[in-house]
């Protein structure tokens, strides 16, 4: 008999205080010893693979637990849900061996922000853990999840990715392109008769009772990570901040000619006088 899970039951409680000091653990002790590039891109390295084997695991374990023939779940064949994204890029990315590139950063930043907020999701409202209870898919689910959680923020602390409001630029192009597979595996689901329809929630929302569907959490995604990128740009010198650099200011000399100033080291002078 198989006992479901709750929301904040005893089990649950303790996953998101272990999983969440774990993590803040982890990232200090990363942050106080990993000093060169090399040795953060190896963490990153062992954090992406950890994540997505675990993630995978299951059919090692129908095999060696049961002894019964793998079979492959959905989520394993095609990226349904937003977290199975993360964890297939976490294994992508650190594998990238250019990582001075406009493609690398902007897998980074779109991972980061897909990731961070699906996987403090999933912490919060673990769904294989209400409709499973304790079992090796939960528990797999679980740690996948707060390896995937540990692999984003490090993303952001290890220097790969910085808060900037044009951030939204790259994230937007990922976005779009995420959509589109969306409608394109969903319409494959359809005319093949698969169950999964509902890839990426397309069609129902992530939640029951919310408007949290793919096209709501999309365009609310463009607004927050617009205001996070704003807001985080305060704490930056004003030379460093994205929005000035658009931004044109108008002052005069003593002389009486005009300054026109976009605070990027970038003056003229106009109307002089002779």
């Amino acid at each position: 008999m198989v006992i479901m899970g709750k929301f904040l039951d005893a089990f649950h409680t303790s996953y998101i205080i272990i999983s969440l000091v774990l993590t803040a653990g982890i990232l200090i002790l990363a942050k106080l010893f990993l000093r060169q590039q090399k040795s953060k891109n190896i963490f990153l390295l062992i954090i992406g693979i950890s994540a997505y084997v675990i993630h995978m695991s299951l059919l090692w374990y129908d095999f060696l637990a049961t002894g019964q023939t793998p079979v492959a779940r959905v989520y394993m064949l095609f990226v349904i849900y937003p977290c199975n994204l993360v964890m297939v890029l976490g294994a992508i990315i650190p594998l990238i061996k250019r990582k001075n590139t406009k493609f690398f950063q902007s897998l980074c930043i779109f991972t980061f922000y897909v990731g961070v907020v699906g996987t403090l999701a999933s912490l919060f409202d673990p769904s294989y853990y209400f409709s499973q209870g304790i079992s090796f898919d939960s528990l797999k689910s679980m740690i996948s999840h707060s390896l995937a959680f540990l692999f984003c923020l490090w993303l952001l602390i290890g220097g790969y990715v910085k808060l900037r409001l044009t951030n939204i630029i790259p994230y937007s192009i990922c976005l779009v392109a995420t959509i589109i597979y969306a409608i394109v595996v969903s319409s494959i689901f359809r005319l093949v008769g698969a169950d999964y329809k509902n890839v990426m929630y397309i069609i129902t929302p992530a939640i029951s009772g919310t408007p949290l569907n793919l096209w709501f959490i999309s365009a609310l995604s463009l607004v927050v990570f617009s205001l996070t990128g704003f807001l985080a740009e305060f704490f930056y010198p004003k030379n460093q901040r994205s929005y000035l650099k658009f931004m044109v200011f108008e002052k005069k000399n003593i002389d009486g000619s005009l300054v026109i100033d976009n605070l990027d080291n970038d003056s003229k002078v106009l109307n002089p006088k002779s």
